[in-house]
């Protein structure tokens, strides 16, 4: 036999048939190890295989993954875990590959393992690494270490590590996933126990701080990765160095601390300069401090060390390919968005979603920008280019898209597409679809299709309340919402609003408003905004018409704040940035000194001040504030050099 699957497993029934499914067809035997079940686990694993073990945990992971090994009688062994999956052109790649290696006592296959991230997989990020999960059958090689074990000759013998060429996701560090498994307390009892043991290699401190950084605690993050670092300063070879480098970089971006992260880069980093991410982290910092020029040739060679790499190696990366792809074209899209630039816009946006289709954000971007210059029928074509014509998933994704943006026709396009399995959408969906087009007959027809359980969504809520106070009908009353759903409150307040009631202080009225807007219900917007305005509100509102770049209504909207002193930060940023772009560089600097006022730590709010700040005492001044605020810029050659040229005008 060529390959035997070899997995621990434990309370895994809403993922294993998936695991398996992907790989049943490639592998000749599936060994299953259970520590403990007490779902259905078992059972769905007797469907697949005889060889399901009872196993007594021990807090070892290593020892469990050794059992199953143990009891393999293939030429070679694949390790995974419950929440991974093939796809399956990559498990026949696989299988492909074995059945033309011949296995070598010293060498150990990586596979490329893309995890999801993210509170959910639809709402989930990409990161990737290369973990060692295929090895050859009796040459002795076993797991070591209690927790993120690794394989070890017993005879010695020092492995070689290859990277296979196939790939494999993992859901596991997604919120819900570790929330309902409890992997975080879990871990942390098998590391207190190896501490007292052995104490911390440069290896453990990194994977705490993975641990850390999964459950968002930045500063301990940032604690265990210098550790490692230090720890591991002779040890650069080792595949988890750079990624670990990569982590500790993401930590400082998110503690706003740009000159570190410069320094890590160009002092550690800058040793595998021939990868993305290097040009990439140095992209990222230029783009915060508002260096866009130099954010963009950044961008580019990610691009292009990426292609290099890519001539020779499938893996052209280092920790995630995203910052080969969709991070530079996302910073690029941003930054054309910045200098009013609607062109490069979509033309960065269009090249992102044929990466991810899926990018919400970017698909919004680019029908609110393509809408400013083209009809919603000549927006189709482009949208064909990157969607699939009948491919039902895409088109139920562009409805939902259309629907959240305000687009009447793109949802009616989408609609007629999909009026053959309508029955299959879900009914907020139908509801939105009824709102848009102003359609009160189907509204109602779609509520009572609604179970007598059924607890909405936010967006359900949302439908539900306009068409209320639209056809003044008590469609709300219609729901049962518990006081221990999350959706309670907001509910309760839509309640009030279509009551004619004011409901305590509450963000609540924001999205009844945006939407209102949004599917031409202008008198009922006007009568919200007229009934319940106040600043926080205008100033959500004006920074909504800005983003849509409604730059009139925005404009209004800021005008009546600015009267009454009542701008907040982010609404000077924007009009700070929509002056100097249009060149009125005396207002623009004196919303920019607003803005630094109600946000003194960014960094870049400062650079673009003098970056137009016309030569004389008032720059003198303004660069004499800052050089103290932050003396650590002259670590940072872009900001060093901005000063010096500040002090010789």
């Amino acid at each position: 036999m060529l390959l035997s699957l070899c997995m621990i497993v434990k309370n895994e029934q809403d993922v294993l048939a998936r695991c398996l499914d992907s790989v049943k067809a490639i592998v000749d035997e599936i060994i299953i190890i259970d520590t403990g079940s007490t779902d259905h686990t078992k059972e769905i694993a007797y469907t697949y295989t005889e060889h399901v073990y009872d196993y007594v945990w021990t807090n070892d992971f290593a020892a469990a993954r050794n059992e199953g090994i143990r009891r393999a009688t293939s030429r070679w062994i694949l390790v995974m875990d419950a929440d991974e999956y093939f796809p399956p052109v990559e498990a026949e790649r696989l299988r492909a590959f074995l059945e033309n290696e011949a296995p070598r006592k010293d060498t150990v296959f990586a596979i490329s393992v893309v995890n999801f991230v993210g509170a959910s997989q639809e709402q989930s990020t990409l990161t990737t690494g290369e973990i060692p999960r295929l090895f050859p059958n009796y040459y002795n090689i076993y797991y070591t270490r209690p927790i993120h074990e690794q394989l070890h000759a017993i005879d010695g013998t020092n492995l070689m590590f290859r990277l296979a060429p196939s790939s494999l996701f993992h859901t596991g560090y997604l919120q819900e996933t570790i929330e309902a498994k409890d992997k975080l307390n879990r871990n942390a009892n098998i590391f207190t126990e190896l501490k007292k043991k052995t104490g911390f290699s440069a290896y453990d401190y990194y994977t705490i701080g993975n641990e850390n950084g999964v459950k968002g605690d930045t500063a301990n993050a940032i604690y265990y990765y210098e550790r490692s670092l230090k720890k591991a300063a002779s040890q650069k070879s080792v595949a988890w160095y750079p990624r670990c480098v990569v982590s500790l970089l993401q930590c400082y971006f998110k503690q706003n601390r740009l000159h570190d992260a410069w320094t890590l880069i160009e002092t550690n980093l800058v040793n595998w300069s021939q990868y993305p991410e290097y040009h990439c982290m140095k992209g990222l910092i230029y783009f915060h401090l508002g260096f866009f020029e130099q954010a963009k040739v950044s961008y580019l060679d990610a691009f292009q060390s990426a292609e290099k790499l890519a001539e020779t190696t499938h893996v052209f990366w280092l920790d995630s390919a995203n910052y080969a792809s969709s991070i530079p074209l996302r910073l690029l899209a941003d930054i054309a968005d910045l200098e009013f630039d609607t062109e490069k816009s979509i033309y960065y946006l269009t090249k992102l979603l044929m990466q991810n289709p899926y990018d919400y954000r970017a698909i919004s971007q680019l029908i609110d920008y393509s809408s400013i210059t083209q009809s919603p029928d000549a927006i189709v074509p482009l949208l064909n280019n990157i969607y699939e014509q009948h491919n039902r998933k895409h088109e139920i994704f562009m409805l939902k898209v259309s629907l959240s943006v305000g687009s009447e026709e793109l949802a009616v396009h989408y609609y007629e597409q999909l009026k053959d399995v309508t029955v299959d959408l879900e009914i907020q969906d139908r509801l939105g679809f009824a709102l848009i087009t102003h359609n009160q007959v189907m509204f109602e027809e779609q509520l009572l299709t609604m179970e007598e359980d059924w607890v909405p969504s936010e967006e359900s809520l949302i439908y539900l309340a306009i068409g209320a106070l639209v056809w003044k009908a008590d469609y709300c009353d219609r729901l049962k919402v518990p006081k221990e759903h999350e959706l309670h409150k907001t509910y309760e307040a839509y309640r009030k609003f279509v009551g004619g009631e004011a409901p305590e202080k509450t963000g609540a009225i924001y999205p009844l408003l945006t939407r209102c807007y949004l599917y031409k219900f202008y008198e009922m917007y006007d009568q919200l905004v007229n009934t319940y305005s106040d600043g926080e509100l205008i100033n959500s509102l004006a920074n909504f018409f800005y983003s849509k770049k409604q730059y009139e209504v925005a404009l209004n909207y800021y005008s009546i704040l600015l009267r009454s002193e009542e701008l907040n930060a982010m609404s000077c940023e924007n009009l700070a940035i929509y002056h100097l772009n249009h060149q009125y560089i005396d207002d623009g600097l004196d919303f920019l000194e607003m803005t630094i006022a109600k946000r003194p730590a960014q960094m870049h709010l400062y650079v673009l001040y003098l970056q137009h700040c016309p030569r004389g005492e008032k720059k003198r001044k303004f660069l004499k504030d800052f050089t103290f605020k932050f003396p650590q810029y002259r670590k940072i050659p872009a900001l060093a050099q901005l000063v010096s040229q500040s002090e010789k005008s």
